[in-house]
């Protein structure tokens, strides 16, 4: 990578950048059209060094490369961030099912009922002609909630996964 140094035109003063590598060359001014002889070596480095990057160097950087990576860098992050938060609450609602333990806790309570209850308990469901409302334990809730919650943190993940690949993107960009 070349230095740049700024050099005074002789005939304006419009400052022309000079790189080490045209040392000794003839310029022509972009100011007045002059011809400038580059001065040697030793001298451009005595030269006032000049503010702006050279064209494809790491500090030269466009404003719609600074924008992709600043979005995928912020995509990333905070929708990655948002998808393991969703994803460990949705995992700390999970409930596991026994289901022969359920079914032998029902047993039980059939068992404990007089027949008596139980003739009375379906003599109710013919006479108002349903099943009595269904009320869905709550571990099925947390469950099915669960379920739900972690679509949408993979969803999250997938945003997180675009802005991960615009950051990419954004160091491909010429």
């Amino acid at each position: 990578m070349a230095n740049l140094f700024q050099l005074p035109c002789p005939s304006c003063d419009h400052q022309l950048e000079v790189s080490t590598r045209q040392a000794g060359q003839t310029l022509q001014c972009s100011g007045c059209g002059v011809d400038v002889e580059a001065p040697t070596l030793g001298a451009i480095k005595q030269l006032n060094p000049a503010d702006v990057p050279e064209p494809g160097t790491k500090g030269a950087m466009s404003n719609a490369r600074k924008g992709l990576f600043t979005v995928g860098l912020a995509l990333a992050v905070v929708l990655g961030c948002a998808g393991a938060g969703v994803h460990l609450y949705a995992n700390s609602l999970h409930v596991p099912i026994d289901v022969p333990e359920r079914l032998r806790e029902i047993r039980e309570d059939l068992q404990k009922a007089t027949p008596i209850q139980i003739y009375d308990l379906a003599n109710d469901m013919v006479k108002n002609n349903d099943l009595g409302e269904y009320k869905e334990p709550a571990f099925l809730t947390k469950n099915k909630q669960g379920a739900i919650l972690q679509y949408f943190a993979w969803g999250l993940y997938g945003f997180a996964g675009a802005g991960l690949l615009m950051l990419v993107g954004s160091f491909l960009m010429k």
